[in-house]
């Protein structure tokens, strides 16, 4: 558990998510819960939502909220003036 959280629950740029297209973001979660499903051993037909509450994991689209959420919040406060007028004009 300890490894699959520290690779399999950071998306690089999921931060971004509004440069994809939703299929794209469709297909992307879809892996991801076939990928746990397959790893820890669920059946096919079991609930997403109990799987991921009885593993303690976040789903696909809770990993994509808190790093939109993070990134706002660094940006908010970066020390680069130029990138903080930047965003607050983005994230208003």
């Amino acid at each position: 558990m300890c490894l699959f959280r520290a690779y399999c629950t950071e998306f690089y740029g999921a931060e971004l998510r509004k440069c994809f297209r939703t299929s794209v973001l469709q297909c992307f979660e879809a892996a991801y819960v076939k990928c746990v499903k397959m790893l820890f051993g669920f059946a096919r037909k079991d609930s997403v939502t109990a799987m991921f509450y009885e593993l303690g994991l976040p789903t696909c689209k809770t990993i994509v909220h808190n790093a939109k959420v993070k990134m706002e919040s660094c940006l908010k406060v970066h020390s680069n003036d130029l990138i903080r007028s930047a965003c607050s004009a983005v994230y208003v």
